[in-house]
């Protein structure tokens, strides 16, 4: 049975079971999302990290959803977070950093399939936030640094010597 509520549409569905019904859900069929995150994952190469995402999802089959599964909107949230540290320990934290659209796409298919049992359609998912520790940061920064004096220092002797070969050249 379908209700309108405004913009919303929900099914219900309840299921006989002899004299009395075994299960009844109202099930919300617009579209829906999920925070969810990992902390303190390690990737990899041992780098903790912390990880926030988001899945947007919507169900596409109101009685799967209310059915074949005790409480979907939890299951969905355990199964992406599971998914994700599986995604984090896999990892390099270069990797993690550089291709979110990747992962992203990725980790919407895998949730896609694991959750089509129970009548659940992944739209999108996005990581949001990817935290390293502050002191893995501060070591990034130095050795940023210190490769941007290298490169600069490279360069001035590169001059260096086209100013001297120049200045060596008779007229």
């Amino acid at each position: 049975m379908k209700k309108s509520c405004g913009d919303e549409t929900y099914e219900k569905f309840v299921v006989p079971c002899g004299n009395f019904s075994l299960k009844a859900q109202a099930v919300f069929a617009g579209g829906q999302t999920t925070a969810f995150s990992a902390e303190a994952a390690l990737t990899k190469v041992t780098v903790p990290v912390n990880v926030d995402a988001i899945i947007f999802w919507f169900v596409h089959d109101a009685q799967k959803a209310a059915l074949n599964i005790t409480n979907y909107r939890e299951a969905i949230d355990r199964a992406a977070q599971t998914l994700l540290r599986e995604m984090i320990g896999s990892s390099m934290l270069a990797s993690l950093l550089s291709e979110r659209s990747a992962t992203d796409e990725l980790m919407r298919i895998e949730i896609g399939r694991k959750t089509s049992d129970w009548g659940i359609s992944v739209k999108s998912v996005e990581i949001r936030d990817v935290a390293i520790p502050v002191a893995l940061q501060d070591a990034m920064s130095r050795r940023a640094q210190a490769e941007r004096g290298k490169q600069a220092r490279v360069m001035l002797g590169s001059a260096e010597d086209a100013i001297a070969e120049n200045s060596l050249r008779p007229p």
